[in-house]
C-alpha cells in the first residue's frame, strides 16, 4: 500500500469518528463514551462499543470546547491510526473483508 492510499484511508477513519461524536451532539447527547480500544463514541447508556465491543471507555463532555475542532484534535491525537489497528481485527471477528462486505 503506498503513501496516497495509507492517508485515504487514516482520512475516511478520522471522518468516521469524528461523525461518530457529531451525530451524537446532533441527537442531543452532552456527555458520550470515547471506546479506549478504538476511538469510536457511542452513547454513555451503553456498556460496550457497538464497534469493536470494548467495555473500555472514558466519559466526553461534548461542551461547545471539545466540539471545536474536532477533526484537528482528532488527528494529531492519532486516533485513526489507533483505530485501524482495532478495525482488521474487528473485521475479521464478524467476517468481513477489506472493503466491507460480507
Amino acid at each position: 500500500m503506498d503513501y496516497n492510499e495509507l492517508l485515504k484511508i487514516k482520512q475516511a477513519r478520522s471522518n468516521q469518528l469524528v461523525n461518530s461524536v457529531l451525530e451524537l451532539h446532533a441527537n442531543g447527547h452532552k456527555q458520550v463514551k470515547l471506546c479506549e480500544n478504538c476511538k469510536f463514541a457511542f452513547p454513555k447508556i451503553m456498556e460496550k462499543c457497538s464497534y469493536c465491543f470494548s467495555s473500555q471507555a472514558e466519559f466526553i463532555n461534548l461542551d461547545e470546547q471539545y466540539m471545536e475542532k474536532i477533526a484537528n484534535r482528532y488527528w494529531q491525537l492519532g486516533y485513526a491510526e489507533k483505530s485501524l489497528v482495532v478495525l482488521e481485527d474487528v473485521d475479521f471477528k464478524l467476517g468481513t473483508n477489506g472493503r466491507g462486505d460480507l
